[in-house]
């Protein structure tokens, strides 16, 4: 096995030329087998970094300082292998993601009711993509990039809107009642605590990540107390549920073939995951099978 740390380094600094927007990356190798260097040489590495490569995929390599490497045998470093390797499931996700939300709006103008959705988790949602792309206005990656987060933006809001507005006398808030507070402040704190880089855009960036990944509880919680959904609600938190869990698989790939990890979203991601498993049970031997969506008593 060969241990390789990554050293990233770019700067930011105007005036640079054309190559002003373009960090570079330098990636050296520190450790070998056996504790020697085996090569001092310098892999030089252009590439434009995101938080969400061409996706809106919510794994980082933009501020990673250091980040370990395990390769088998005497893998080198290449150039391009930190690029976009394994994002197809990244990109199912998204679509999955892009799916739960048409479904939800349109449940909403179909039934004319917000009946069976929790408000709260709907704010939560629009307030962790109001966190997360802060970096709309300073930062472009690329079109289909900002038009993603744009639309999470606007659809989040939107959602808001026809709940609490349009549609506001259909939804109860008695049955409402999750203490959004109890994850709220937590999540900050954690955000405070692990972060890549403690400024600003990256404590809002893991506050973000933190945050997703229980933002469904206040919904879980009402199906709790309503003992039942609307089949076209299940299929919308069905989709949404499906769009981390198809993060799962890219992140395995990523391991394996080219040794990234992003240990804040990868915990994030399986809590958020986890806490849709007695839903997912009961989604797969209810809903599929033709039958109304009803929690055990």
């Amino acid at each position: 096995m060969v241990v390789v740390e990554e050293q990233a380094a770019w700067s930011d600094e105007k005036g640079a030329g054309d190559d002003a927007a373009k960090p570079m990356a330098v990636w050296e190798p520190i450790c070998h087998p056996k504790g020697g260097r085996s090569n001092t040489s310098t892999v030089h590495q252009e590439k434009r970094f995101s938080r969400s490569s061409t996706s809106v995929c919510s794994s980082r390599h933009e501020s990673l300082q250091i980040v370990r490497y395990v390769y088998p045998g005497s893998l080198a470093l290449r150039p391009g292998t930190l690029a976009y390797g394994g994002c197809i499931a990244c990109g199912v996700g998204d679509i999955s993601h892009l799916v739960s939300i048409f479904i939800l709006v349109h449940k909403i103008h179909s039934t004319k009711s917000c009946r069976g959705l929790s408000f709260k988790t709907q704010a939560i949602y629009f307030g962790v993509f109001i966190a997360r792309y802060l970096d709309l206005f300073f930062r472009y990656v690329s079109l289909y990039n900002s038009l993603m987060k744009v639309f999470f933006i606007a659809s989040s809001g939107y959602i808001l809107y026809l709940m609490h507005y349009k549609y506001r006398p259909t939804h109860d808030p008695a049955i409402d009642t999750f203490k959004v507070e109890y994850l709220v402040g937590p999540c900050f704190v954690l955000g405070l605590i692990f972060n890549y880089q403690f400024k600003f855009s990256e404590v809002l960036w893991s506050f973000s990540i933190f945050l997703e990944s229980v933002a469904i509880l206040p919904q879980l919680f009402l199906l709790q107390r309503t003992g039942e959904a609307e089949t076209i609600t299940t299929h919308y938190l069905a989709a949404l549920g499906a769009y981390r869990a198809l993060y799962i698989p890219n992140w395995i790939y990523r391991y394996f073939r080219e040794g990234v990890v992003d240990p804040i979203a990868v915990t994030a991601g399986i809590v958020q995951t986890g806490l849709y498993l007695d839903f997912f049970y009961v989604y797969f031997t209810k809903v599929m099978q033709g039958e109304k969506f009803e929690l055990p008593a």
